[in-house]
């Protein structure tokens, strides 16, 4: 899970700008899971955090036993339900949700994972993937 958190770091630090992307925690958690599924969800997450966030961009893994929780996070103060999740076409002048994270959503489904909203003081998505 270390090496596709770096990855997503490396691949993304140079578009967002001023701001940073940070590894909080590096865990030799293995995931029994191809990586391309967990990296494509990593990069909306990541993605929607550079254009939609606003201050340091933060991914964090944590070891919860029979499951890992991966969380994208950044500094802004925007309070998001599970609507978030729900399929929207982007247009001009639209408040910039479109289907990325319900495809996240999909796909974190389809390889037996959970994406969800984190209720705290900043904007949080948390990737939940099992590790047995």
């Amino acid at each position: 899970m270390a090496a596709l958190a770096r990855e997503a770091v490396r691949r993304w630090q140079a578009l967002a700008d001023d701001r940073e992307i940070v590894l909080r925690a590096e865990l030799p958690v293995p995931v029994p899971l191809a990586p391309a599924p967990i990296e494509q969800v990593l990069d909306v997450l990541v993605e929607n955090a550079i254009r939609h966030g606003s201050g340091e961009i933060s991914i964090e893994a944590i070891d919860g036993g029979d499951h890992v929780r991966v969380c994208v996070s950044d500094e802004g103060d925007v309070h998001l339900s599970e609507e978030v999740f729900e399929r929207h076409m982007n247009r001009p002048g639209s408040d910039g949700h479109g289907i990325g994270l319900a495809v996240a959503r999909d796909v974190a489904e389809a390889i037996g994972g959970r994406l969800v909203v984190d209720h705290g003081p900043t904007t949080s998505f948390s990737l939940l993937l099992p590790t047995r």
